[in-house]
């Protein structure tokens, strides 16, 4: 009596045996862990992936704590399983101008208070930077307009455009080129 043997590839739908049976997954899990396909079983698992070589809970990504993130200079803190520069502000400690975290980056400022000891008249917090100004109507309403310009956040009488070679040729708001 002879009997076929019809091999059916592995649909996903039913338990794996060996990595093989996921081999034809399109969705990354191609390790047979506990039975079932799986992205990786084991941080070796991962070793092809160069941004995402720890594996948990059966997926690899980039960290799984503070020390996987060591090599990495601008993001050295784990945060749902992803290097990112900070998660709190005791982590914006390296650049004393960026000493608070928002959305897991060191910024100037959260909030106008983290700008109100600044001497430079940036005291305003807008877009997570210590600004004096948005635009030229907040400026035109200061201090009577005497400096009505904003430019790179700063209250300003006048505008150096490109063409000058120096303070001497600018462009005064009022009276045009000197």
């Amino acid at each position: 009596m002879q009997v076929d043997l019809e091999v059916t590839p592995y649909d996903g739908t039913t338990d794996c045996t060996a990595d093989s049976d996921c081999s034809a997954n399109t969705d990354g899990s191609t390790r047979c862990v506990s039975s079932e396909c799986k992205e990786c079983g084991e941080d070796s698992h991962c070793a092809g992936n160069s941004d995402k070589k720890k594996c948990v809970s059966n997926a690899c990504v980039a960290c799984d704590g503070d020390s996987d993130c060591a090599g990495n200079a601008d993001n050295k803190h784990c945060v749902s399983n992803a290097c990112v520069a900070c998660d709190e502000d005791a982590h914006c400690s390296s650049d004393p101008d960026l000493t608070k975290c928002a959305s897991n980056a060191c910024v100037q400022c959260t909030a106008d208070s983290d700008c109100s000891e600044r001497t430079d008249g940036r005291t305003s917090c807008m877009s997570n930077a210590c600004s004096e100004c948005e635009d030229d109507a907040t400026c035109a309403a200061k201090d009577g307009g005497e400096f009505p310009l904003c430019i790179n956040r700063k209250c300003v009488d006048r505008i150096c455009p490109s063409f000058c070679d120096s303070d001497a040729d600018c462009v005064d708001c009022t009276d045009g080129p000197k």
